[in-house]
């Protein structure tokens, strides 16, 4: 699975985890004028125009929610990039 394809399937999982467990958000993710595609491309443009090259989860997932958060927000031209998705094991040594 290419990069960018493994960050939308994420932003999605995460979006639609946050609908279950967050009854105010929920119809935001439902609202008609709203999709993944163009919620990718907002996060894209907002980390395009930071001049940053690395974000912290909650950043990226902060800006997928904004999106779906505010009817009447410039989502930005499509930006042709590749994403990378890092992945993190916890593992829990216990003490006991």
């Amino acid at each position: 699975m290419k990069g960018t394809e493994h960050f939308t399937r994420t932003i999605a999982e995460y979006l639609n985890q946050r609908a279950m467990t967050d009854p105010l958000f929920a119809p935001n993710l439902m609202k008609p004028n709203k999709n993944i595609e163009e919620c990718i491309t907002y996060i894209l443009n907002e980390v395009q125009k930071s001049g940053c090259n690395g974000f912290d989860d909650d950043e990226i997932f902060s800006m997928a929610v904004h999106y779906y958060d505010e009817d009447d927000i410039e989502v930005g031209k499509a930006i042709s990039c590749q994403v990378a998705v890092r992945n993190w094991i916890m593992l829990d040594f216990g003490t006991g």
